[in-house]
């Protein structure tokens, strides 16, 4: 995976009606790191191993929907997801039809945007729940 240039994780979160966009995790648990580490060392492929590690991010910070997304380019591929529909993971998300995904690509901190954030939410209508 040389063309990586970064992978964010976004979680949504229905219960406190904010939507955290998070493209560096500071300071997980010990544990969770450790669980991360040896899933990597197992013979997974590699939607699994995403999968694992969108499971073990969500121990850390719950939330009701969550994307592992590459940036290749100027687009977000989906990787895994939990709690959103089949077709979030079927699209490709560029970042000039997304303000929201531009800004958390440019960013070097964790991204957070309010719930009355009146910049377009790409996921929109793409929430298992919903």
């Amino acid at each position: 995976m040389n063309d990586v240039e970064l992978i964010s994780l976004i979680l949504l979160s229905k219960l406190h009606q904010d939507v955290y966009y998070i493209s560096i995790m500071l300071k997980p648990e010990i544990e969770t790191l450790i669980e991360i580490a040896l899933d990597l060392n197992l013979s997974l492929s590699s939607k699994d191993r995403y999968k694992r590690l969108l499971r073990t991010v969500r121990k850390v910070i719950p939330c009701d929907a969550a994307s592992l997304l590459l940036k290749k380019g100027e687009m977000f591929v989906p990787l895994a997801s939990h709690g959103m529909r089949d077709e979030a993971l079927t699209r490709s998300y560029a970042l000039h039809d997304h303000p929201r995904l531009n800004i958390i690509a440019s960013a070097s901190r964790p991204v957070r945007f309010p719930s009355n954030s009146e910049l377009p939410d790409p996921f929109d209508g793409l929430i298992a729940t919903e």
